[in-house]
């Protein structure tokens, strides 16, 4: 039996239950990516196989034939907490053969609102009170102050805010820890880089996570009509694409051909 993972969209971080904290992804690709490879096994002959579709709640979803439906298992998350739950919980339960990670996981999440005027005299009155404050003492008020608004509680829209926001854990530097055999794609999107900045990114995130391939993409170079992607391995550049219909299938076919079970 093989068994893949596909994350798709983006996640959500709640701030008041009101406002919520997001990013653009439309999961277009994480879907073209399910269908590609659906159609793929079904070109090869395999039926014994099984797809984890890990995708945020307003990611791009279309219906699927009865027969194809049934060896895919449809995993809504919400936030990155909910997302990192889920990886975990799929890799900790069974073997992983290959993992396509295209979710926009957020690489932050809230942590506090707090009226700037409260804040202000927060810092004022502590750090004054205590003489010569220390670096630390201002981060601490930062990172956890008295003059913040409850867990839950509505902001109010009367006066200026700040937020305070905590980085997430990164999905993505567990795959490998959970699941070494695992042969994981990662993807990488930066705005407006050139291609050595994009590459070396890549690389970097290639390197840093243990992953077999990398997607590197630039929102600069993406559009309605466009998407222009490249592949790297070992960092190295090993194709291209310029649509997602094409990236779907340049990404699916190089997984399965890692596979060995059939020459595509």
């Amino acid at each position: 039996m093989l068994r893949f993972v596909i994350t798709a969209g983006g996640t959500e971080e709640n701030i008041d239950g009101v406002r919520k904290i997001t990013n653009f992804s439309t999961g277009t690709l994480g879907w073209l990516m399910l269908e590609t490879l659906l159609e793929k096994m079904r070109e090869i002959g395999r039926a014994d196989f099984s797809v984890d579709y890990i995708h945020g709640t307003h990611a791009l979803k279309r219906e699927l034939p009865n027969a194809i439906a049934r060896q895919v298992r449809f995993l809504p998350v919400s936030d990155a907490r909910s997302a990192y739950n889920k990886v975990f919980e799929v890799l900790k339960n069974s073997h992983i053969d290959v993992f396509i990670h295209s979710m926009a996981v957020s690489d932050f999440t809230f942590s506090y609102a707090s009226p700037l005027a409260n804040l202000a005299r927060e810092i004022f009155e502590k750090t004054t009170a205590e003489g010569e404050p220390s670096l630390a003492d201002i981060e601490g008020i930062l990172r956890n102050p008295e003059a913040k608004f409850s867990e839950g509680e509505k902001i109010a829209s009367s006066a200026e805010i700040v937020f305070g926001l905590k980085p997430t854990e990164k999905i993505i530097s567990q795959i490998k820890r959970l699941s070494p055999k695992t042969y994981l794609v990662g993807f990488k999107l930066l705005r407006n880089a050139d291609e050595t900045e994009l590459l070396r990114a890549a690389r970097k995130l290639e390197q840093d996570n243990a992953c077999d391939a990398i997607l590197a993409n630039d929102l600069s170079c993406i559009s309605q009509e466009r998407h222009e992607a490249v592949l790297l391995k070992r960092g190295e550049i090993i194709g291209s694409a310029t649509s997602k219909e094409a990236i779907a299938e340049m990404v699916v076919k190089h997984c399965v051909h890692q596979l060995k079970i059939n020459e595509i």
